[in-house]
């Protein structure tokens, strides 16, 4: 498979090679290109004209002539600013500064030449907004301006995405820092679901293989950003959505410098809206949100201007651009519970004395005590208490564990003097801090060098370096709290060759590394020696695979401490990528080739339960030998050394998990004339599916492979289903059995009808990224200690099990050894969120792909605003979905039901179980083998040998459509605006997709996925967005005031305003009920995923009507409760055994969306080149709240038979909105010196 791999990049790159003498400029590299055609005033062409292309920043020139019909082609620009200079024997010089080259777009320059002497020059300056008319692409552009001046929370130069009319943000705002890769990438872009797109800086993608961002580019390092959607170019790949690129800077022929800064203080903050309301009308405080922003810049060219006359003319052509940039942010504990009951201190002296006192009783307390709580001696049986054995209920110092001794002295202190038990209060320790610290230092730099006119390379490099902490509540080092790490290291390496004026080669290699780890505090902690200098027997110590304290659970305590967990493993993600295009002019055409090599690369080190996991419930010091609870006798079981149960968790060690992706692509971008542009292009992708390097994971679920094993009874048990493993029993090595070719076809039309106007349509093929699932049943093996009710004396003391755990050894994974009996009895889930991290696959896995579609106008209007109006369209297929294939089928689900010849039995009833067996390939039984009896629709199902099966199956599919209408204007004195509106209708299938804010129920029928087909989670009809920047015009230099003197300049002059805006619909809603078919009445497998009500009417009766904040449900400031967000009134319980016929989406929507960001900006000159300019931002100036979606569990009452009517619960929360996402209006100052 290796070498098949070689030989494919080996023939990718000759084919590059052969083809210069094809094409042009790159929609998915660091580049942009200009192009042209050069006419007399009377419409002849004119060939053999000299072009100089000028870059404005650098000063560096290019130069091309026009070919025989009349054009010319820069291929491989760098964006920027620059300046066309035409000249022609027996015609006037034609100059034309001010044209922009973007990311990914060919600008066009079309010049009439007036007849004259070559000395004269006519000078034309270009319009800083051109229609598009040699391509029928899509996108938005940002120059560095608008990055730097635009209010960005988290100052993420990606978040522009927000103001494409073509982009979805999906993600709670909050979360688009430089630690929040997830959120940044929650988008969807053109219509196609979410983790759907790709990111590129400086032309290498930087995407993980599921299409997620690895890291964030900082805002003073990036010389503009794009969005580009309904991109009809071939060397588009690996998208399903869209792109999202940009470019780093690399410096000009003048030095420039940049130092920011920036603070947020949380009394500058708005509240949250709910916390104005909690704690009985008094309110909470306003979350901390204390935050220092940092950044600086400098670059320029490599030599001094005072020493190039002596350095080597070659190093007059080497620039670069050095950028730091981080933060400091303060947080709140949200989400994390702050009080907890911890031992006192006479607990963990074993002195329990408090919980009966002495009244001459051995058994019981007198009087109205509440907290009653004898101590037994667990080394008897019948128990006899403390209090009969020494006259005091408390533990003997001979009994105590060392172990357990120095466990329980590691809880925090109290902080309050309540006693376990006692009524008003049910904790004595709060944490006396709410806020924790992360933050990011992200390093980037970027060198660029001409050396020779024919040859230009350039070099980027970015490390960012993340803490984020998850918040010690309990203030102790072994506290169960983890400090969360990521590191990027990003490379880009761009080579231009022109070989001749009309054909040039590029050539980019990028590597990119993104690591990511959790570590608990704990980290380091010796097992055989940390427990005061005692520990675990080497022997097992050594066999521990996570260096961190054990996780300890007092089950009997409520609201108890828990302390100790182990470490996850680290996860890095690697790729490496290969671009190389070639392109050419031919005249009239502008044609290139290309072949593309990404390689994945996804290393896992797994320790999780590697530290062991001990629970203590307090049936050892209980009378009855049986689990306790409310109780603290746990703390007592604790300090004797003996659990109720353990667990420990061996894993197989390091997974490298693989994707290799190759393609090659031909793109011919035609130019019939100067009306009509044709884009057409044809990309083949090869991509044979996940691989791991040992071939150590699970393949999928082969639903035809067979097993076989002996029962508890003796008997042959067949069974049919089974884990596949890569390379074993004739499975194959790689994921899927689908097709592993892939063609995606492209067209695009332009047509200008007039020199205002053009006219867009496009059609394309896009293949969308899949990620990497590893799926390793086998290769981690769980040993479990468990005593259910202790009947006998144990030992204690140093005897006790907690200082010798697990005698016998642990046990070992199996890998692949035990084939088709791997897992047995278990369920075989993974992840369902909204990215897949873990899963099987199915073996009939598809490539999800992408057809999009585009018809516009775009027109220059009066006022310099350039407007478009259009549709756009999106049909997906074959993506993946979540579901539980191990279903009871249809037919038989309905002979239970109402009508059905089984009507009245329950599948719920306990038979005997033909698959009961004590172990399974040597290792203890678990799950549905492992018990005597078994529910009787457990053995109806396709696969009773297993709980559930989910894979990821290819049954997604969704439609969307568009009308769009854009406007933006930009002038050269300091005004620029961007205004969109987007109504759309966007439905799917796809239940597996979500948010940070919000996912799917469904399925409910996986035999039915048709049946899932609802609006989209990322459906949003009413969109408007709008971006403004504006110099003010006032002051020295500006319209008005301009001759004033420098005091008055300083009043007045050097102001600028931005705002943006967003107002959305919420995202529509998705219901689920008590599931009475697979949970009451039922085991998991009977129905679907989840069940959902009956709807008594419409379904538009279930949505309520006015502001959210007069309809939160039982949450209420005023003295009665509100009406909920919707109405349960509106449904109807589904009996068990049928599926109800609300759709997996309502009509009715969660509260919208609706912010304002301002910023307002004073420059104030120190001298000629240093300008400070101090700022001032209102995010969500207006401090609106967004409301989180409402929850939409509809809960019914436990039918009192299985042909009962069942009836929605009295105690219905369905509906109710208890919490906001987003943020309250933050406050942030800061200053930026500039030169």
């Amino acid at each position: 498979m290796n070498l098949l791999f070689s030989k494919a990049r080996t023939f990718g790159l000759l084919l590059v090679v052969l083809a210069a003498a094809f094409s042009s400029v790159s929609a998915q590299t660091s580049y942009g290109g200009l192009r042209g055609e050069v006419k007399d005033s009377q419409g002849a062409v004119i060939s053999g004209a000299e072009i100089t292309l000028t870059n404005e920043d650098t000063k560096i020139t290019r130069s091309a002539v026009t070919n025989s019909a009349g054009v010319y082609l820069f291929g491989g620009v760098d964006p920027g600013t620059y300046k066309v200079t035409i000249a022609m024997p027996g015609f006037k010089t034609f100059d034309s500064p001010g044209h922009i080259v973007s990311l990914g777009v060919t600008a066009t320059a079309d010049a009439s030449l007036q007849i004259g002497a070559k000395g004269e020059t006519i000078e034309v300056t270009a319009d800083s907004l051109e229609l598009q008319t040699s391509t029928a692409s899509g996108g938005q552009l940002y120059n560095a301006q608008q990055v730097e001046d635009l209010p960005l929370l988290g100052r993420n130069p990606f978040m522009l995405e927000a103001f494409d009319a073509n982009v979805v943000t999906l993600g709670d705002p909050r979360y688009v820092r430089a630690e929040d890769q997830t959120g940044s990438s929650q988008v969807s872009l053109a219509g196609a679901p979410s983790n759907s797109n790709s990111y590129v800086v400086d032309g290498i993608p930087i995407s993980t293989s599921s299409g997620g961002v690895t890291f964030i580019p900082t805002v003073e390092a990036v010389s503009d950003a794009k969005i580009q959607a309904n991109t009809y170019d071939a060397e588009v790949g690996r998208s399903g959505g869209g792109i999202f690129a940009s470019d780093l800077k690399s410096g000009s022929s003048q030095y420039h410098g940049v130092l920011y800064g920036e603070t947020r203080q949380t009394g500058w903050s708005g509240n949250l809206w709910f916390n104005h309301f909690a704690f009985g009308g008094a309110g909470a405080p306003t979350p901390s949100d204390e935050t220092y922003i940092y950044e600086g810049a400098f670059g320029g060219p490599l030599v001094p201007p005072l020493l190039r006359d002596k350095a080597p003319h070659w190093l007059d052509q080497t620039f670069y651009w050095l950028d730091e940039a981080g933060y400091r942010q303060g947080q709140p504990l949200t989400g994390v519970t702050t009080s907890f009951y911890t031992p006192t201190t006479a607990e963990r002296s074993g002195d329990f004395s408090a919980y009966a006192p002495n009244t001459g009783s051995s058994t019981s307390c007198t009087g109205a005590q509440s907290n009653c709580y004898i101590l037994y001696d667990p080394t008897t049986f019948p128990r006899v208490s403390f209090l009969q054995e020494t006259g005091a209920n408390k533990i003997p110092a001979s009994y105590i564990n060392p172990l357990g001794q120095y466990t329980v002295n590691q809880f925090p202190s109290p902080t309050a003097s309540y006693i376990y038990g006692t009524t008003g209060q049910s904790y004595n320790f709060s944490n006396p801090s709410s806020a924790f610290k992360s933050r990011d230092d992200t390093y980037s730099g970027k060198l660029e060098h001409t050396f020779f006119p024919w040859y230009t390379a350039s070099a980027s490099y970015v490390h960012s370096a993340i803490q984020e902490p998850s918040g010690n509540a309990l203030i102790v080092p072994f506290a169960s709290s983890t400090k969360l790490l990521r590191y990027t290291d990003a490379t880009a390496i761009n080579n231009t060759f022109t070989i001749n004026p009309t054909t040039l080669l590029t050539v980019a290699y990028g590597y990119n590394r993104y690591y990511s780890a959790s570590f608990q505090y704990s980290t380091g902690f010796n097992a055989a020696t940390g427990f005061g200098g005692t520990g675990f027997p080497a022997a097992f110590a050594s066999q521990l695979q996570s260096a961190t304290f054990p996780a300890i659970s007092l089950s009997s305590v409520s609201g108890a401490a828990g302390i100790g967990a182990s470490n996850g493993g680290p996860t890095v993600y690697a790729s490496h990528n290969v671009v190389a295009v070639a392109s050419k002019t031919l005249g009239r055409h502008t044609i290139k080739a290309g072949y593309e090599y990404r390689g994945f690369d996804v290393y896992t080190n797994p320790t999780s339960g590697g530290a062991g996991s001990f629970t203590f419930d307090g049936q050892y010091t209980n009378s009855t030998g049986l689990s306790d609870s409310g109780s603290p006798r746990s703390i007592a079981d604790l300090l004797v050394g003996q659990p109720s149960s353990a667990t420990v968790t061996l894993n197989s060690g390091v997974f490298i998990n693989k994707i290799n992706y190759n393609s090659l692509f031909a793109q011919d971008d035609f130019r019939f004339s100067s009306k009509l542009t044709v884009n057409a292009g044809l990309r083949y992708e090869y991509e044979p599916g996940q691989t791991e390097q040992r071939n150590r994971y699970n393949v999928g679920f082969d639903p035809k492979a067979t097993g076989s094993y002996v029962n508890a009874a003796g008997n042959t048990v067949n069974f049919t289903g089974a884990l596949a493993f890569a390379g074993q029993n004739g499975e194959p090595t790689h994921c899927c059995n689908n097709s592993h070719t892939k063609f995606s076809p492209r067209i695009g039309i332009s047509y200008s009808p007039d020199s205002k106007t053009v006219v867009h349509a496009g059609y394309g093929i896009f293949f969308a990224p899949v990620g990497i699932a590893a799926a390793t049943t086998g290769y981690s093996q769980t040993s479990t200690y468990s005593i259910t009710s202790a009947t006998a004396g144990v030992a204690v003391g140093n005897a006790a099990y907690l200082s010798n755990p697990f005698p016998s050894g642990l046990l070992q994974p199996t890998g692949n050894t035990l084939g088709p009996l791997t897992g047995l009895g278990s369920s075989l889930t993974g992840s369902s969120t909204y990215a897949f991290t873990t899963g099987l696959q199915d073996f009939q896995k598809r490539f999800p792909f992408v057809e999009q579609y585009s018809l516009d106008v775009e027109r220059a209007i009066p006022w310099g605003i350039m407007a478009k109006v259009g549709y756009y369209g999106a049909h997906a297929r074959n993506y993946a979905n979540y579901t539980n294939i191990n279903q009871l089928s249809d037919t038989v689900m309905a002979s239970y039901a109402q009508g059905g010849s089984n009507y009245g039995q329950s599948l719920a009833t306990k038979v005997t179980n033909p698959f009961y067996a004590k172990t399974i390939g040597g290792l203890p039984a678990t799950g549905t083998v492992s018990t005597t009896t078994i529910a009787q629709g457990q053995l109806l199902l396709p696969f009773p040998q297993f709980g559930a099966v989910y894979v990821l199956r290819s049954s997604g599919y969704s439609n969307y459509n568009s009308l769009v209408f854009k406007a933006e204007k930009h002038t050269r004195n300091g005004l620029t605006m961007l205004a969109t509106y987007t109504w759309s209708a966007n439905w799917d299938n796809i239940w597996s997709t979500g948010s940070q804010i919000y996912s799917s129920y469904g399925p409910q029928d996986a035999y039915n996925p048709r049946g899932e087909y609802a609006r989209s989670l990322n459906s949003i009809p009413n969109r408007a967005t709008a971006a403004v920047t504006y110099e003010l015009p006032f002051g020295r230099g500006k319209k008005y005031l301009s001759g004033a003197n420098r005091l008055v300049d300083s009043v007045v002059g050097g102001w600028s305003i931005s705002d943006e805006w967003i107002d959305q619909n919420g995202v529509p809603l998705s219901i689920q009920q008590t599931d009475l078919s697979s949970g009451t009445y039922g085991t998991t497998g009977i129905g679907g995923t989840y069940q959902r009500p009956n709807l008594a009417g419409d379904a538009h009766a279930v949505c309520g009507s006015g502001k959210p904040q007069t309809r939160l449900g039982n949450f209420s400031s005023a003295a009665t409760a509100e009406a909920p967000y919707v109405k349960s009134s509106a449904l109807t319980p589904a009996a068990p055994y049928t599926y109800g016929n609300a759709p997996r989406m309502l009509p009715c929507r969660a509260p919208g969306y609706d912010a304002q960001n301002i910023s307002v900006f004073k420059d104030i000159k120190i001298s000629e080149r240093f300008t400070f300019q101090f700022r001032a931002e209102a995010l969500n100036a207006m401090n609106t709240p967004e409301f989180a979606p409402p929850s939409l569990s509809y809960t019914v009452s436990t039918p009192a038979s299985v042909t009962a009517t069942p009836a929605a619960s009295s105690s219905q929360t369905f509906g109710n909105i208890t919490t906001t996402v987003g943020f309250a209006r933050i406050i942030q100052l800061g200053g930026r010196l500039s030169f």
